[in-house]
């Protein structure tokens, strides 16, 4: 996840206060739209993605296949389960190697069924090969938006037929043009994720197994296995013999030559990271590629198995494969994160999505010569449920500064208002609510900050992103008069392992937090910041900073307690000299137990921690 922006602002106190700095809030982004990992035609020409969002923003809820070519630089979509309100969606797919077709997995009833389709590229005509509903067990996971396809990784073979996987013992089945499907020899075992290739020209199948021959009556190490794609020959590439050895990824070259997987290496430590190895078809030449703190994941290959390409701390690389020198990078993100390599066989461009850590929200392609990447399909988009107020937890509110999450707000930067009043446009970009602009604190590829005038009527508001004259979505939230929520941040316990949400709050006039090693006392003022008080008296305009004289006090004094006790307000209102961030000064109750308290403003359901003595 992008880390938020931090709200650095100096916390004017009424008394003679240190000015300390409001502490980054860890800010969950709201829900995005799903980007299914790109593949590429062997010369790249031609990207097909995944996408539950289009071009306008609007959101989908689930996704659907689109292509894109270098010839007009403009994406069509291919299929349409968007608008059946998700019945059905497109899980996972494979382009074919000259770009004419597509084979994708269709699946439906909570993933138990899975339709194997191959769609014409340039008509349009979508043909199903293949249907499975054998189903599978589902993980026993708590997730109830969460779907699990039974079938996935479709893969093309070089003579048209279509490969794919199944979430039940004996896994892999192989459809025909005729309509008959055979299944592989194998017991159990698993495709590299994505579009990669994992079939070779010359009819390899490679794939991860602990068990490919028979069920084991004991924990068994993960290996990599080739496989005929008649069923013949099965022998495994790697020897690991150890358990704790887990290996993932494996990708072939077109022609047959070079393998590449992720593994641990048989590292005993779980957490180590994930190193990308390579070893040759016939079991030799195993080499490690990877090294550094951070995983290495995502491996892709040419088609002569020479240059890899991967992802590793958020940028993609490319590298030699057997050792031939150190890896460059093709991108060099500061506020995204790039993921779901994927090369050419021609070893020339390799495409790929970016998004916050943890997201997908456009996807990109970069040429290996050097050449700056680019987008290939980015909506400017306003995420389902994206809009919070700045503490995190709290939804927006009148008179507060808010977090708007979403897609390709901006380029790859971060810009900062500088002064006051705040602007309605920043770095191009501005924000309506009901249809006006409203004053942009900060703006980054995927949040927004700005603040709601106070005159926000409460009920359902419409947010609505402009970036470079480009309008997203419209998403429509239900606004309360206030949402009164302490700031929190997080902190590491002294048990190792643990951490909690420090509050916020300060001992008056001294800037020190009231933490584990400052605990506060009976009965002194804490200085606490947050969001969500509402209107105030005076009115504040939006943008411009809260006057020191006259105090601009909260109309409705929200109640604040620490653990179950109530605190008595002193002060509740705006900082003097910020804009939309609040404070209210309190006296700390006698009779607390002395260790770690729950402090909570009137709204706020999760509260963050204080410490009294």
């Amino acid at each position: 996840m992008l880390r938020p922006v931090s709200l650095a602002f100096a916390a004017f106190a009424l008394g003679p206060l240190a000015s300390p700095v409001l502490p980054q809030v860890a800010i969950p982004v709201g829900p995005s739209a799903d980007m299914l990992a790109p593949a590429i035609d062997r010369d790249g020409q031609i990207i097909a993605f995944g996408a539950a969002v289009n071009p306008d923003g609007s959101l989908q809820t689930v996704p659907d296949l689109w292509i894109w070519s270098s010839a007009n630089h403009a994406a069509r979509r291919l299929t349409n389960y968007g608008s059946t309100g998700g019945s059905s969606a497109v899980t996972s797919f494979v382009l074919s190697a000259d770009g004419s077709q597509v084979a994708y997995v269709a699946s439906a009833s909570g993933g138990q069924v899975g339709e194997i389709h191959v769609i014409d590229a340039a008509s349009g005509s979508d043909r199903l090969v293949a249907s499975d509903k054998q189903g599978c067990i589902q993980p026993l996971v708590v997730c109830p938006a969460c779907f699990f396809p039974c079938v996935h990784d479709p893969h093309f073979t070089a003579d048209g037929r279509v490969l794919y996987a199944t979430s039940h013992s004996q896994p892999f089945y192989v459809a025909g043009t005729d309509g008959t499907v055979t299944r592989l020899p194998v017991y159990s075992g698993y495709l590299a994720s994505g579009p990669r290739r994992v079939i070779s020209d010359n009819g390899l199948l490679v794939f991860i197994s602990s068990a490919p021959s028979g069920p084991t009556f004991a924990a068994s190490p993960e290996n990599v296995y080739l496989i005929n794609l008649d069923g013949s020959t099965l022998r495994n590439l790697t020897q690991f013999s150890n358990v704790n050895v887990y290996v993932q990824d494996a990708v072939i070259g077109a022609n047959g030559g070079m393998i590449a997987f992720t593994s641990n290496g048989g590292s005993p430590d779980a957490s180590a990271p994930l190193r990308i190895f390579d070893i040759k078809a016939d079991g030799t030449g195993l080499r490690q590629l990877t090294s550094g703190l951070d995983d290495a994941t995502n491996p892709s290959l040419s088609a002569d198995g020479s240059l890899l390409a991967f992802v590793q701390s958020g940028q993609i690389k490319v590298l030699r494969a057997g050792g031939g020198g150190p890896a460059s990078n093709l991108t060099s993100f500061r506020y995204s994160a790039a993921h779901d390599a994927s090369i050419s066989d021609d070893a020339s461009r390799v495409a790929f999505t970016i998004g916050p850590s943890g997201g997908r929200g456009a996807i990109y392609e970069a040429s290996v010569s050097g050449a700056a990447s680019h987008a290939v399909y980015a909506p400017v988009s306003v995420n389902s449920g994206g809009i919070l107020g700045v503490a995190g937890w709290e939804p927006p509110s009148p008179g507060s500064l808010i977090s708007v999450y979403g897609l390709n707000f901006s380029g790859d930067e971060t810009v900062v208002a500088s002064s006051f009043p705040l602007p309605a446009t920043l770095d191009h970009v501005s924000l309506r609510v009901n249809g006006a602009t409203v004053p942009v604190q900060a703006v980054t590829p995927w949040q927004i900050n700005a603040q709601l005038p106070q005159s926000t009527p409460p009920g359902n508001v419409t947010f609505q992103v402009v970036s470079n004259v480009v309008a997203s979505n419209t998403v429509t939230e239900q606004i309360p008069s206030s949402a009164a929520s302490v700031f929190g941040f997080p902190e590491q316990s002294t048990q190792a392992g643990v951490s909690y949400w420090q509050a916020a709050a300060f001992h008056a006039g001294t800037g020190m937090p009231a933490d584990a090693a400052h605990p506060a006392a009976a009965g002194e003022i804490l200085e606490t910041y947050g969001s969500g008080l509402g209107q105030t008296n005076p009115t504040v305009p939006a943008g411009e900073p809260s006057p020191l004289s006259p105090l601009a006090w909260a109309i409705v004094i929200p109640q604040v307690t620490i653990g179950s006790l109530p605190a008595r307000v002193t002060f509740a209102g705006l900082v003097p000299g910020l804009a939309g961030v609040f404070q209210i000064n309190l006296a700390v109750p006698d009779g607390l137990t002395p260790g770690q308290q729950s402090l909570n403003w009137t709204y706020d359901n999760r509260g963050a921690s204080i410490f009294v003595k």
